[in-house]
C-alpha cells in the first residue's frame, strides 16, 4: 500500500457478488441483501489498485463510504469521458 489504510464500503450487486467476495474473502462481507448483493468493506491503502477494483465490476458496484473516496472515483472517471482539449 501507499497510505494510510482506509475503510471502505462497496456495495456490489448480486451479477458481480460472488467474484468480488471470491477477491476479498468472505470476512470482507459486512453485509448480505435478500436480492444476491453485498456490502463488502476493505482496507484501502492504493488508491489506484482500489480504484480499478471497482471499475472492474462496471455499474455493478458503488462505493459507498467513505464519501472521500467515492468523490474521488467520480471525479477520475469524470475526467476520464471529458474529450481531450482538441477533440471538441
Amino acid at each position: 500500500g501507499e497510505g494510510e489504510p482506509v475503510a471502505a464500503q462497496v456495495l456490489v450487486d448480486a451479477d458481480q457478488a460472488a467474484w468480488a467476495v471470491h477477491q476479498v474473502g468472505d470476512d470482507a462481507v459486512v453485509e448480505h441483501h435478500d436480492d444476491g448483493s453485498v456490502v463488502i468493506e476493505v482496507q484501502v491503502t492504493n488508491r489506484d489498485a482500489f480504484r480499478s477494483f471497482v471499475l472492474e465490476m462496471l455499474e455493478h458496484a458503488e462505493v459507498l463510504a467513505p464519501a472521500e473516496l467515492r468523490d474521488e472515483l467520480v471525479a477520475w472517471v469524470t475526467a476520464s469521458a471529458a474529450p481531450a482539449p482538441g477533440d471538441r
